[in-house]
């Protein structure tokens, strides 16, 4: 933080003879410094001290002008003021007290008065646009410069002479009502024209050879944040798509991050960037798009970018979009293509249809485009620039003594670890190489001059940079900064400061070896298992890094877990388990290996409903875990044990020992957000189960924008649905059927099937809980694939108007579909059914016995009963109701005995169950299930909106029951 200290002497005085003067004084002294960004935070006597509102300040200018402007006006009270001295100082954020004592300390060394004062921690900061010289500890402050020195040196500003402007501004206002292409060899200098010219927003998207569409439109997101946040002049509604939006925003914007949701990421970031296109086109900021290099992309990606950044479904366009390549590249949307001559400026336009692919092979000029830059300082006499070869030694040698060894560094730094790496902790690692953060100011000030990077606030290196970054930092430089990266970020993981992830292993793996290689390669195979992504998983698993057993095993229990979380079930993953029984006793000296491969097991078993020795092999598995060394303990370890525990503790339906182990789960995770978090959902689902739905809502609702900004959308979308069933239990249908039209709406946005079909059904049967006709229900649901959930739906709207005979052919098909159905147990979310992934936790402990099954056979015998066929309707009744297949844990037994009682005869008898009886016990069970509930509205909602309980208790009453 930035500290501004004045010494003016006299105000102390001033303050009791020139009461008037004084507080025009101070009010004047805090409009000036408040215009650059500093407000007072401490003021004793005749000392003043300010500090920076925001970050740090990144412009020299910025950290020298307050201390100029105040100067000048402390000058000017001369006839009111004695002597006086600016103090200008960086430090860590402190109490004012402290900051105050810490800054007056420094003014035994001003030697002159009446002038400014920096501290060396910001000296190098303002160098460029001040002149210093040294005062004991401090630094006199001799000239104010009116510019930086670089500013003569910046390519940026005679680029537009090599593209004249006629270029960039025809094709700006062309691109108001068509997309267009631009085809050029000054590909980086047509884009700085651009860039320049235009009048609107303009983003950068660099096309590299190699990179995807992912990584080009996660760059993109990244600007489009970083704009919306200093320029949309509206608040997001509240809406549940826009702070799902928002939340997405935050997480893309962020550097890093968790690898569970690698199935989504793609779909979000298309959301992601139309929505942001789309808020902005809202306030009338259309940005302009530049696709930079737009040949380099490969055509696929190439197409996912141009669909994403076409909505064909709007009338007005989200984003004006020109694309700048060296060659012609795929047309599609009807668009036009451009060739720009660089050195008459003039652009020959020629339409193409939408489906011409012309394939022109590349001229001489476009083959060089990828090697041609705009030199950095080689502006001729004539005001033109020149071009260099990036294969040119010279060039090399150019920039290699223009940037010191610190620039170097901080090149090294940008590319390396900005895209993993939050701000915060990116900061630590400067002062460890050299550079304080206000030389990293100036630095990064000095490379948007020259060209290497467009942003300081974001930085990214310029797309020619990168692949002769090796080249332009010395040999020395390079492996110096490589070895303090390593392990700041070998202390960042031991410390669970950061988590382990792909693109930390693609910083570590070639700096690392031996064990230490081995141990890093097992964490991030173990964290994309958890993701369930198998492309994912094998990019990662090369055939030569499984040469060691310890690899092999680590390779055998990761692909295991990736089985279970997936559809085909254990009986697909025998040859896994029996690989890692064999390779366990050979791999020694690796405990933590050794436990995760114990887990693996562990889930194995528990898919297998083998409850026992999946818990003998979770307790296995956390004494190696304790007995590992301390700096073994990188991965979710024990934390990851217990959720396990946990979710064998829900199979044998031991909800209160689920509780437990779910609470030990979130201490041992403490640095551990995504597994605490995972812990604090399925506590979520646990607390519905047992029906405290307010605090089951509550957590759930806590949790929505937490999971999404980590990358957990699995869990996320569980959740959202779980609210949604929360709102069903409670009678609001309306809302219920909203929340699950939510889930649709951003699943087919990010183009996930899975829960789709699941919330649209919902969506169904919430809507016609209350409202409409069979017909309309089955208009509705005919559009979905009949499961035996959709039929269950579709059953029950006959079924509330009476009509049987029609109900009864629905529910047998549905019976017949279910009862062959095996939700063996798993650790990831199932989209089966709105049940598999919540109710079946408990309740299908073996094939054929779910939770959708037994809603079945309730609805099936009610329908047998009012059929006549009452001897058929009760054996499937008492079952329910009395049997020990899971009657004492299922939250609808309730509605099975009133449905029971229903079709019961009023008289009493003596070889049947008495209505009365059942109804109370009926009663009863809803009574207690109410109770658990902990807001008075709650349960006020949970008895007289929702449809059965209402039924229910109006039944009651009219039998004195309650």
């Amino acid at each position: 933080m930035y500290y501004l200290l004045i010494e003016a002497a006299g105000v102390r005085q001033a303050s009791r003879i020139r009461r008037d003067w004084h507080d025009r004084f101070n009010k004047e002294l805090d409009a000036l410094l408040g215009e650059h960004g500093f407000r007072r935070i401490a003021h004793e006597g005749d000392l003043f001290l300010f500090g920076d509102h925001d970050s740090v300040p990144l412009d020299p200018e910025d950290v020298a002008n307050p201390a100029r402007v105040v100067l000048a006006m402390l000058q000017d009270q001369g006839d009111n003021l004695l002597d006086t001295v600016v103090i200008v100082d960086f430090h860590e954020p402190a109490r004012a007290d402290v900051a105050l004592a810490r800054i007056e300390r420094l003014l035994r060394f001003v030697r002159v008065q009446n002038a400014a004062y920096v501290t060396a921690s910001v000296a190098p900061a303002v160098e460029p646009v001040v002149e210093l010289s040294e005062s004991g500890k401090i630094f006199l402050v001799r000239r104010f410069h009116t510019d930086g020195q670089l500013a003569d040196r910046s390519y940026q500003r005679s680029m537009i002479e090599a593209v004249r402007s006629a270029v960039a501004e025809d094709a700006i206002e062309r691109s108001e009502t068509r997309d267009i292409w631009i085809t050029t060899s000054e590909i980086s200098r047509t884009v700085a024209a651009l860039r320049m010219e235009s009048p609107v927003p303009t983003l950068v998207v660099q096309c590299v050879v190699g990179q995807s569409s992912e990584a080009l439109l996660h760059d993109l997101v990244r600007q489009l944040v970083v704009h919306l946040r200093h320029h949309s002049q509206d608040e997001p509604t509240d809406s549940g798509m826009a702070r799902t939006v928002d939340a997405l925003m935050e997480r893309f914007s962020r550097p890093g991050g968790d690898y569970l949701a690698s199935l989504w990421v793609r779909g979000e970031l298309e959301l992601t960037v139309r929505s942001a296109l789309a808020r902005l086109a809202e306030e009338n900021q259309r940005p302009l798009v530049v696709l930079e290099a737009f040949d380099a992309a490969e055509a696929a990606d190439r197409r996912h970018l141009l669909r994403t950044l076409t909505d064909e479904t709007s009338e007005a366009k989200l984003c004006r979009l020109i694309a700048v390549a060296a060659d012609p590249v795929d047309r599609y949307f009807g668009r036009a293509d451009v060739e720009a001559d660089a050195t008459t400026g003039a652009l020959r336009w020629e339409e193409r249809d939408a489906r011409d692919d012309v394939d022109r092979p590349g001229t001489e000029r476009g083959d060089a485009a990828e090697r041609y830059w705009a030199a950095l300082d080689r502006t001729g006499d004539e005001g033109g620039a020149d071009t260099v070869d990036l294969e040119d030694a010279e060039y090399t040698a150019t920039l290699q003594r223009m940037l010191s060894r610190k620039h170097q560094q901080t090149l090294y730094i940008i590319r390396d670890l900005y895209p993993v790496l939050e701000p915060r902790i990116r900061d630590e690692l400067y002062p460890r190489t050299g550079i304080s953060l206000a030389e990293r100011a100036r630095i990064l000030k000095d490379f948007v001059h020259i060209g290497v990077i467009d942003d300081v606030g974001a930085p990214r290196l310029h797309r020619l940079i990168a692949p002769v970054l090796d080249e332009i930092v010395s040999e020395g430089a390079a492996a110096e900064l490589r070895e303090i990266e390593r392990e700041f970020l070998r202390e960042k993981l031991t410390r669970r400061e950061i988590m382990m992830s792909p693109t930390v292993w693609d910083l570590l793996r070639d700096t690392v070896s031996g064990l230490e290689r081995n141990w890093l390669h097992h964490e991030v195979l173990q964290q994309i298992a958890a993701g369930g992504s198998f492309e994912n998983y094998d990019r990662y698993t090369p055939s030569g890094e499984l040469s060691s057993p310890m690899m092999q095993l680590s390779d055998a229990a990761g692909r295991l877990k990736l089985y279970l979380r997936d559809s085909r079930g254990p009986q697909e993953c025998a040859e896994l388990y029996n690989t890692v029984i064999r390779l366990l006793p050979v791999v020694a000296g690796a405990p933590a290996v050794q436990a995760d491969a114990h887990l693996g097991l562990a889930e194995f078993f528990l898919a297998r409903r083998e409850y026992a020795e999946a818990l003998r092999t979770v307790k296995d598995a956390i004494m190696l875990q304790q007995n590992a060394p301390d700096d073994a303990a990188l991965g979710r370890g024990v934390a990851m044990s217990h959720l396990l525990m946990a979710r064998i503790m829900f199979a044998q339906r031991r909800l209160a020992d689920a509780g437990q182990y779910l609470g030990f789960a979130r201490e041992e995770a403490e640095r551990d957000v995504g597994t605490s978090m995972i812990a604090r959902a399925m506590d979520a689902i646990r607390l519905f189960l047992e029906g405290n739905l307010s605090r089951s809502g509550k957590i759930a609702g806590e949790l929505l924008d937490p999971l999404l900004q980590r990358g957990y959308t699995d869990w996320f979308v569980l959740l959202w649905f779980l609210l949604g069933r929360i709102n069903y239990e409670f009678g609001d249908y309306r809302d219920a059927a909203e929340q699950f039209a939510f889930i649709r709406r951003f699943c087919e946005a990010c183009g996930v099937e899975a829960p789709q079909g699941t919330a649209q059904a919902w969506e169904g049967r919430s809507r016609f809980a209350v409202e409409g006709t069979p017909e309309d229900a089955e208009t509705v649901f005919a559009a979905l694939p009949e499961t035996a959930e959709t039929l269950l739906f579709r059953a029950e709207v006959f079924s509330r108007f009476g009509r049987f005979e029609e109900a009864l052919p629905l529910l047998e098909t549905a019976y017949e579909v279910e009862e062959r159905a095996d939700r063996w147990p798993r650790l990831g979310v199932c989209w089966d059914n709105g049940f598999a992934s919540i109710e079946d936790l408990i309740i299908a402990n073996s094939i054929g016995s779910t939770e959708l099954l037994r809603i079945i056979r309730s609805y099936y015998a009610w329908t047998l009963a009012h059929l006549g066929r009452q001897e058929e309707a009760v054996p499937i009744f008492y079952a329910l109701t009395r049997g020990n297949d899971g009657a004492g844990i299922d939250p609808y037994t309730g509605l099975y005995n009133y449905l029971y009682s229903s079709v019961l005869p009023e008289e009493r008898s003596g070889d049947r169950d008495d209505r009365i009886t059942i109804l109370g016990k009926s009663v009863k069970l809803i009574q207690e299930r109410t109770s658990r509930i902990d807001e008075y509205r709650d349960k006020m909602r949970y008895l007289r909106q929702n449809t059965w309980n209402q039924q229910l208790m109006q039944e009651a009453r009219h039998h004195n029951l309650v």
